[in-house]
């Protein structure tokens, strides 16, 4: 299994994706949707290749859907709408951004500053 990074924008994003699910379907939505991200994170560690998975320009695009079945039945989302957006590094998978899978023209902008994240921490 890859190790999991994530740059900061990526962290932000979930955080504001937990405030919102919470805000609009309260706690045990939120906390379902959670895991949910969160499994389709390690999913993506474990078999970066794995079906759902889309490489597009080196970036691996993958929606939370084909997580689903990852997550115990009680656990379940009745509509995920997210995708990881994520690349490997050497021996990390780095997550660079969570988007809304209607954000068409916000997921270029989340994209380009997570790659710029990953670049800079692989400087320091």
């Amino acid at each position: 299994m890859l190790r999991i990074l994530f740059t900061d924008s990526a962290t932000r994003q979930s955080d504001e994706i937990g405030v919102w699910s919470e805000d609009k379907f309260g706690k045990a939505a939120a906390d379902r949707y959670a895991l949910l991200l969160a499994r389709a994170v390690i999913d993506l560690a474990e078999a970066p290749e794995q079906r759902g998975a889309m490489l597009v320009d080196g970036r691996i695009h993958y929606h939370i859907r084909h997580s689903q079945a990852s997550v115990p039945r009680s656990d379940r989302v009745a509509s995920p709408r997210h995708l990881v957006i994520a690349k490997v590094v050497g021996d990390a998978l780095w997550v660079l951004a969570f988007a809304h899978d209607g954000m068409v023209e916000e997921l270029a902008r989340r994209i380009d500053q997570g790659d710029a994240e990953v670049d800079r921490d692989r400087i320091l």
